[in-house]
């Protein structure tokens, strides 16, 4: 995991497929998952993304974070879009959504070994964590980042097609707990 690796690997779907990084989301992700108020600026007039707060209760606005490498984080959205994210990355399972369902299988598969709990052994920054309910193993999947005061977490589970997705606009020494 290695945010110098997702600004390479932005830098090289730019070059290779000719678009601006953020145009290629939009056209790749964005608007085949029909996600609606999501871009890669926070800085765009248009970003649904709401001021951030700093300090013991939260009373001191923050100017928003700006950053360039954007395959790396700065993506804006809101749950309703994040709705629509999961429903069509969930469809990849049956070869209708954003990834091919070989992909879908590939992303969640262990590369590195066989190790079930806490383990980002899959290759990608996604936390793979084992879990049980009646004695079913089941397995899940998530990642959390922050560009502070912005922190969101996304949690999954692949079989029940189930996610959980929690962001805050806070910095404070409790928000690190909530995630």
């Amino acid at each position: 995991y290695s945010n110098l690796g997702f600004g390479l690997l932005g830098i090289i779907i730019e070059r290779s497929a000719n678009l601006r990084i953020e145009e290629y989301f939009q056209k790749n992700i964005f608007q085949k998952a029909s996600m609606v108020n999501t871009n890669l600026f926070e800085s765009d007039d248009k970003s649904k993304l709401s001021d951030g707060f700093s300090g013991l209760f939260w009373k001191s606005k923050t100017n928003r974070p700006i950053i360039r490498d954007l395959t790396a984080g700065s993506i804006a959205t809101t749950g309703d879009d994040m709705v629509r994210f999961m429903r069509s990355f969930f469809a990849s399972k049956r070869n209708q959504g954003l990834l091919t369902k070989k992909s879908f299988d590939e992303f969640h598969k262990s590369q590195v070994s066989d190790k079930d709990i806490d383990s980002m052994d899959i290759g990608l920054p996604v936390m793979k964590k084992r879990f049980f309910v009646e004695k079913k193993v089941y397995y899940s999947f998530g990642h959390s980042g922050s560009l502070p005061p912005f922190i969101a977490d996304l949690t999954y589970e692949i079989e029940t097609e189930t996610a959980s997705f929690l962001s805050t606009n806070t910095l404070t020494v409790a928000t690190g707990k909530v995630i």
